[in-house]
């Protein structure tokens, strides 16, 4: 894996200090694009947000401020303990370095075809 660059994986573990249960819920880092869809619409910038899957429903936050303040807020102190959690993800940097390879195949092939060097 020569010049990857880590990929990790992050969630937050609740638990309930009534019984001792624990529950790991899935932080994801999204970005929302707008793609035009009409000849001159004016671009958006992009909307990075944070989601926390939790059993049916969704946390969503601009920042990490605001989603502790939503975990807290649903998972209140003196009930719940909850840490954040982080392990790094080799399938997903392997995955990563296979796309790599494969854009960097295609693009030098589709040179060469251009360039009248393969059929």
């Amino acid at each position: 894996m020569s010049g990857t660059k880590q990929r990790f994986r992050y969630w937050v573990e609740i638990r309930d200090l009534r019984d001792g249960s624990t529950r790991r819920l899935v932080l994801r880092a999204i970005m929302r694009v707008h793609i035009p869809t009409k000849k001159g619409e004016l671009d958006h910038p992009a909307d990075e947000r944070l989601q926390l899957e939790d059993e049916a429903s969704m946390l969503e936050a601009s920042n990490l401020d605001d989603l502790i303040a939503q975990i807290r807020a649903k998972y209140p102190d003196g009930t719940y303990e909850r840490s954040l959690h982080k392990e790094r993800d080799m399938a997903a940097e392997s995955a990563m370095d296979d796309l790599t390879r494969l854009l960097a195949h295609a693009a030098v092939e589709n040179h060469l075809r251009k360039a009248g060097q393969l059929p």
